[in-house]
């Protein structure tokens, strides 16, 4: 089959981001969906099967929702870094779409900086949901992040996202200090 095709909505799931959640105690990362494993391999054989000759590759949910703080940071930074090697490897086949520690907003703002001019990443990749608030607005206490990316004039990618499962009796859902 004749590749010409750009998928912009292609998910990658590392086995570091796997393993992440695991220790955070996620039990079903997407409500009632299988969460599939992933390798590079496999996901190239799919994507000439399917003539797409370039994928425009992000996270999937639930984002960095799973944690937060340091570990958030560490979370996206790993994520990112994986996604800038599968870009360097494959550069004809891939680009990304950062992850960013939201609700952390300076720590979000890092992160974007790091990705977009130090990996040199294709843009953002944002959810609808950060531990059950929305940051995904221009007129949310967030609008710095804005900034952040319409200054490089980069593309930013929005997914809608819900809160994941946890082992614990506490709500994902609800946001800290509620």
């Amino acid at each position: 089959m004749q590749q010409h095709r750009i998928d912009v909505h292609r998910h990658v799931i590392p086995e570091m981001y796997v393993r992440a959640m695991r220790q955070a105690g996620v039990r079903e990362p997407i409500a009632g969906v299988a969460y599939p494993r992933w390798d590079r391999d496999t996901d190239l054989a799919a994507m000439d099967r399917f003539g797409v000759q370039t994928a425009i590759v992000s996270i999937t949910a639930p984002g960095v929702s799973f944690t937060s703080g340091q570990a958030a940071q560490r979370v996206a930074r790993d994520t990112n870094e994986f996604l800038a090697r599968l870009v360097e490897q494959h550069p004809d086949r891939y680009g990304a779409f950062a992850l960013i520690p939201l609700p952390d907003v300076t720590g979000a703002i890092a992160e974007a900086e790091y990705a977009l001019d130090v990996l040199g990443l294709d843009g953002i990749g944002l959810f609808t949901n950060h531990r059950g608030t929305s940051r995904c607005s221009r007129h949310s206490p967030s609008a710095t992040l804005w900034s952040t990316y319409t200054r490089r004039s980069r593309r930013l990618r929005s997914s809608r996202a819900s809160a994941c499962r946890r082992r614990s009796t506490s709500s994902p859902s609800t946001p800290p200090g509620r």
